[in-house]
């Protein structure tokens, strides 16, 4: 969890949060963050995954998220790369 949403979390300030991978991790944390309070975007390429966590956040959708077309289409922020990492 970033700086950010920590601090937002305990200020009461509602943070946006996109969530790529419904797996045990990142399924655990869409669910927190929204019980925290966060609005979150769940992301994942399959679409049972999605449909479980449907009700549960705030926004859930099926997506290619190497594809940056398909990430600005969901509005989803453009973060520089990580060191070391690549990009598509």
């Amino acid at each position: 969890m970033s700086a950010n949403t920590s601090a937002s979390l305990r200020s009461g300030t509602p943070s946006r949060v996109v969530v790529i991978g419904l797996g045990r991790f990142g399924g655990s944390l869409a669910l927190e963050l929204t019980k925290r309070g966060s609005d979150v975007l769940a992301l994942d390429t399959r679409a049972h995954l999605v449909q479980q966590f449907a009700d549960e956040v705030t926004h859930a959708a099926v997506a290619d998220t190497t594809d940056p077309e398909t990430l600005r289409q969901l509005d989803v922020p453009e973060f520089p790369p990580r060191r070391g990492g690549h990009r598509r």
